[in-house]
C-alpha cells in the first residue's frame, strides 16, 4: 500500500473519512475508508494497492511466458510472482526435485532417521516367511443336515452344510416331505390350513368399529370346502362372520386388486352365496381419509343401522 498521507491526517481521521492512496498500476491517486486502511495495517495485510477493477486484472494478467527451471517445459507466469522469485516451476515435483539435489541433510534429520530404522530387519524379498503370511479368519459351524450333523470350519458366514453332497441330499428330503404333504392333501388327511395368530391393522380397525357399533361377530371364522360342496379338504377363513345376519365381512388390501387373486375371491364369493351367506367386501384405504368413513356407512345403510 502506498500512502499519500500523512500520520497525522491519519489519527485525526474519523473512521469513515477518505484517506489518498496511490494506484501500483496507474500511478494515479485514490481514496479509502480509514476503517479498511487500520484493518489491513492491524493485521499485516498489503491493504488497497489498486484503483479499479480494471487495474486489478492487469496486475495479476500482464505476466510472461518463461521456461521450467527443471525440465524446462513453457509456463506462463503472471508479474507478482515473476518479482517474487527467480526459478520458476510446472509443477511440484519439478520443485521438489530441483531444490532436493545437491542438499546434504543436516545431523539432526539423520539422527532422527537413525533413530527410526533401529531394531528393523530387512529379510530377502524372495524368501516370505510363515509369519508373515495371514491366515483367513474361519468360522466354526455344525452341518445342518440331519444325516451328518459334522463339524467343520469355513470362511463365509452363512454356509449352512459342510458339502455340496449334503445341500444336495438336504433339499432331495425336503422335496419329498412337500410330496407326501401333497399325497395327504390329495387323499384327505391334511388338517388344513390354521388360523393365523396375528392380525393385522384392518382387522384390529374394523372390530373395534364392530363392536362400537354393538354388532356380533366372530373374526377368523373357519368353513370347510367340502360342507360348500367343493372337492378340496382345505377351509375359507372369513375375516368377519356376523351370525346375526348370516354375513361374511372381508377387508381387502391392495392386493387383492391383482387378477389371479380377483379370481380366487369371485370364485370363493360364488362359493359362499350359492351355500346361504351372503359377502359384503370393503377396500382398505388409510382410516384418517374420507374414502374409508364413507365405505363404512355405506355398510351401515346395508344393515339398516
Amino acid at each position: 500500500m502506498k500512502k499519500l498521507f500523512t500520520d497525522t491526517e491519519f489519527e485525526n481521521a474519523k473512521s469513515r473519512d477518505l484517506l489518498k492512496c496511490e494506484c501500483y498500476v496507474c500511478s494515479t491517486a485514490f481514496l479509502k475508508q480509514k476503517r479498511i486502511i487500520k484493518h489491513a495495517m492491524d493485521h499485516d495485510q498489503p491493504g488497497p494497492k489498486y484503483c479499479s477493477s480494471k487495474c486489478q486484472y492487469e496486475a495479476k494478467t500482464t505476466g510472461n511466458i518463461v521456461n521450467c527451471t527443471k525440465c524446462n517445459k513453457k509456463i506462463y507466469r503472471n508479474k507478482k510472482w515473476l518479482e517474487s522469485s527467480e526459478h520458476h516451476f510446472c509443477s511440484k515435483s519439478c520443485a521438489a526435485t530441483f531444490n532436493n539435489t545437491g542438499q546434504s541433510k543436516s545431523d539432526k534429520t539423520k539422527r532422527k532417521i537413525a533413530e527410526k530404522l533401529k531394531g528393523r530387519t530387512y529379510p530377502n524379498r524372495s524368501i516370505i516367511e510363515s509369519s508373515s503370511i495371514k491366515t483367513p479368519l474361519l468360522h466354526e459351524k455344525t452341518c445342518i443336515n440331519s444325516n451328518c450333523n459334522k463339524k467343520y470350519k469355513t470362511k463365509k458366514k452363512t454356509q449352512k452344510y459342510c458339502s455340496p453332497h449334503c445341500a444336495k441330499t438336504c433339499i432331495k428330503v425336503s422335496r419329498k416331505i412337500s410330496q407326501k404333504a401333497k399325497q395327504r392333501v390329495a387323499s384327505g388327511q391334511h388338517k388344513g390350513w390354521q388360523s393365523r395368530n396375528i392380525r393385522s391393522y384392518p382387522e384390529l380397525y374394523f372390530e373395534q368399529v364392530l363392536t362400537n357399533e354393538g354388532i356380533k361377530f366372530e373374526s377368523e371364522y373357519k368353513i370347510k370346502k367340502q360342507d360348500l360342496g367343493l372337492d378340496c379338504p382345505m377351509n375359507y377363513f372369513l375375516d368377519f362372520y356376523l351370525p346375526d345376519y348370516n354375513l361374511d365381512l372381508e377387508i381387502d388390501g391392495k392386493h387383492h386388486k391383482q387378477p389371479d387373486i380377483m379370481q380366487k375371491d369371485m370364485e370363493r364369493d360364488e362359493a359362499l352365496t350359492q351355500a346361504g351367506y351372503f359377502v359384503y367386501r370393503i377396500p382398505w384405504s388409510n382410516p384418517n381419509g374420507d374414502e374409508l368413513k364413507t365405505e363404512i356407512e355405506k355398510f351401515k345403510k346395508y344393515l339398516d343401522l
